[in-house]
């Protein structure tokens, strides 16, 4: 039970981890096969729909055992005969402590049975003389099960059986939780891609459409023979065209994996000013207080806040400096320490009191700092510059080299 237990809670603090699915699920079948002492566990996902189950992860099999991914499922949805269908489909628990080979081998040549799942079953079969089996249910539906193989006949107990399925519960809690983080991280791609086609629209289209039109003015300026005019429409054009560039680079950048999950916000925030900020011109700087080591999930909200400033200072102010100042200081013992971030720019600045958010992304802003515990302040006037503040508790975390900078950075 101790062990059940010990299991379990490695189960949940997976829950809350960045492991991929596939991650999940060959966890899932090494900890469950350890778990009931099997030599063998395999993750049967059953989709009807597409009348096939896909063995989705396995542990222990030997290489003897066919490398195939899938069995078809015949018409009624199982697979060709009864007595297979034990081996792998179950909408109940079940424990079977003595397998007929011979039964296995004549129910396995029923013409009814795909020549893939003949030779898988045929395989089991031969190996192993005991079973469990017990389904993986999430939301009154049957995700698949999973198949616990013993090579020697034994008894199976009501323990093994309750434990195999209070470890499949949580297994499937498990797998439920890693497809809608997947389901979510594909639409949050997708919400990225539509965002930044509006962008790319409303910023780059429009320079674009404008640089045409001063250019077509310009060239009948000049035919007239009026010079001065025609100094000032390639002056404006010169300004556009910058201005077009420096929209252009924040869009590239944007599409390009950061280091952000590899080496850290400070890193990514260094590589962010020096892609974007210097090479549009602006005095970028970056300074770093205290030891920061910082959960991945608090470092990509953090990142995003800092980006939506600098965006700001860069497509809306004109700012030509620009500093990212952090700072973290640690809590007392037991306590949460404090991370405190200024994002300082000296460009047009803008009226908070009269100001319909425009495009600044402040919402979301408020709304990033609010689900972190924090707090958000923005200190700006028409033609003062903006400051941007957060400040929020974080939990005290041992230290990580890859995702620590002391120090000014330039």
């Amino acid at each position: 039970m101790l062990r059940l237990l010990a299991e379990l809670r490695a189960i949940l603090v997976m829950l809350n981890s960045d492991r991929t699915l596939q991650g999940i699920l060959d966890y899932l079948v090494a900890e469950g096969r350890g778990l009931l002492e099997a030599q063998a566990c395999v993750l049967y996902h059953h989709q009807p729909d597409q009348q096939t189950i896909v063995i989705e992860a396995s542990s222990g099999l030997p290489g003897d055992v066919p490398q195939i991914t899938e069995l078809p499922l015949v018409s009624g949805g199982g697979l060709g005969h009864a007595t297979l269908d034990r081996l792998v489909l179950n909408s109940e628990p079940l424990g079977v402590d003595h397998l007929d080979a011979e039964g296995l081998t004549r129910a396995a040549n029923h013409p009814a049975v795909s020549e893939a799942t003949r030779s898988w079953c045929l395989a089991l079969g031969h190996r192993y003389r005991s079973l469990l089996s017990v389904p993986l249910v999430m939301k009154d539906a049957t995700y698949g099960t999973l198949g616990f193989y013993f090579e020697a006949q034994r008894p199976v107990l009501p323990a093994d059986l309750s434990m195999a399925v209070t470890f499949g519960s949580q297994a499937a809690l498990a797998i439920e939780n890693a497809r809608l983080r997947v389901r979510a991280e594909h639409a949050a791609v997708l919400q990225e891609r539509s965002r930044l086609a509006r962008d790319l629209h409303d910023s780059v289209t429009q320079s674009l459409y404008s640089l045409t039109l001063l250019a077509e003015a310009a060239r009948r300026l000049a035919a007239s023979g009026d010079l001065v005019q025609v100094e000032q429409a390639t002056t404006r054009l010169g300004e556009i065209g910058q201005q077009a560039l420096k929209e252009m680079r924040l869009l590239v950048y944007e599409l390009r994996p950061t280091v952000l999950r590899r080496e850290g916000l400070v890193r990514a925030l260094s590589q962010r000013l020096e892609t974007v900020e210097r090479r549009a011109g602006v005095d970028a700087q970056l300074a770093v207080e205290g030891t920061l080591d910082l959960s991945p999930v608090l470092e990509e909200q953090l990142y995003h806040l800092i980006q939506e400033a600098l965006n700001n200072a860069l497509k809306h102010a004109a700012a030509t400096t620009v500093t990212v100042h952090i700072r973290c200081t640690e809590g007392a013992p037991g306590q949460d320490g404090m991370l405190e971030v200024n994002v300082n720019d000296n460009g047009a600045g803008f009226d908070p009191e009269s100001l319909d958010d425009g495009g600044l992304g402040l919402t979301s802003m408020r709304e990033r700092v609010a689900k972190l515990g924090g707090e958000l302040t923005i200190h700006t006037h028409r033609g003062g510059g903006t400051s941007v503040g957060v400040t929020l508790p974080v939990p005290s975390l041992p230290t990580s080299p890859l995702r620590t900078r002391e120090g000014p950075h330039g």
